[in-house]
């Protein structure tokens, strides 16, 4: 019935009479999206080649993300095409069709075996500059299309999204987020210049396509594509900086408690070589140490946000595996490092059965 239904809606929109050489197939990566990947005949030549469609719960959201990805792209960043967007309940609401990228995560395929850890320090030098060049590069871009393209989507620039996240959880009792929300009320960094900010610069979110230890049109090894616009807005550089260091200095990694300061060691030094690789690929501007800190304050407050919706059952994304939850404890000590308040969390939920 999927199937169907999606065949019917790419059918009308480019009025051609299409079939599937390759039907849907689920594809792994996003917790609040859906993704299929699926192929064409029948219909105009830029569709030919493999194709995605990405299915987003909240249409409002959806807008956005759509709008600043097409507009990057026509500026020349290395994103997913769109080809079509719309909203249709079979589909299950708000979507978009783009082409499919090239590559692998830099961190696909990546094993913890004899191969895997001899080539594991040469993928954890390149991995802070990938991100380097790649948040070098958007911030670089002509900001006055995103701008117009995020405004006609319904954007508004800033941080109101995470901040009522934060206060979201103050009003649950959750201890310290009340504290935490008063503390970016007192630190709040200058919000201008802006640029176009990606939100959620992680492994993850890229794809690499060839490229070898050197460096690929002197930046990054490789074709670099970047995926999953959700959080895209409108910001100082340090936004898309905190968010990033943030996300690499408590990365997801359950590990033994022995081995757990080696661990932090390791993050600690990817957060800090991608600030000083953005640093010297863009040696015009001038990092505000402030404004870098009060961001990532604003991601682990608003990750620990959802983890606390989570736990006390009012939402269902952040689940037991989430990357949030396996991180919880490494943020809420990174939080309090940063910003002197000290956050608790709800009890995890005992397991189902």
């Amino acid at each position: 019935m999927f199937d169907d239904d999606l065949l019917r809606i790419l059918t009308e929109h480019l009025g051609a009479q299409l079939a599937f050489s390759s039907p849907p197939v689920p594809l792994s990566g996003g917790f609040w999206a859906a993704i299929w990947s699926f192929q064409i005949t029948g219909g105009p030549s830029a569709w030919d080649g493999p194709l995605v469609l990405r299915v987003m719960p909240d249409a409002v959201v959806a807008r956005r993300e759509i709008a600043v990805q097409r507009a990057v792209g026509e500026l020349g960043f290395r994103t997913p095409r769109v080809l079509f967007d719309g909203e249709d309940d079979a589909l299950g609401g708000a979507f978009m069709v783009m082409t499919k990228a090239a590559g692998t995560t830099p961190l696909g395929g990546l094993d913890l075996g004899i191969s895997g850890l001899v080539g594991l320090p040469r993928t954890l030098r390149r991995l802070p500059r990938q991100l380097a060049w790649v948040a070098a590069e958007l911030h670089a871009l002509a900001v006055g299309p995103v701008a117009e393209a995020f405004a006609a989507s319904g954007g508004v620039p800033g941080t109101d999204l995470r901040r009522h996240q934060i206060r979201a959880a103050a009003q649950t009792a959750a201890d310290g987020f009340d504290a935490l929300d008063r503390w970016f009320d007192d630190h709040t960094p200058a919000m201008d210049p802006r640029v176009a900010s990606h939100g959620d610069l992680h492994p993850f979110n890229l794809l690499v396509d060839g490229g070898n230890d050197g460096a690929h049109d002197g930046a990054h090894d490789g074709d670099v594509t970047v995926l999953d616009w959700t959080n895209a807005n409108l910001l100082p550089a340090e936004f898309d900086l905190g968010c990033t260091a943030g996300l690499l200095r408590c990365a997801p990694i359950a590990a033994p408690c022995l081995l757990r300061p080696v661990i932090r060691r390791l993050t600690a030094w990817l957060a800090e070589s991608f600030v000083r690789r953005y640093e010297a690929a863009r040696p015009e501007w001038s990092l505000d140490p402030a404004a870098l800190a009060w961001f990532e304050a604003l991601q682990h407050g608003r990750c620990l946000a959802e983890v606390v919706s989570a736990r006390r059952g009012l939402s269902n994304i952040v689940g037991a595996s989430h990357p949030f939850e396996t991180s919880a404890d490494s943020m809420l000590d990174r939080t309090f490092r940063l910003t002197g308040v000290r956050l608790r969390l709800p009890p995890r939920p005992a397991p189902a059965g």
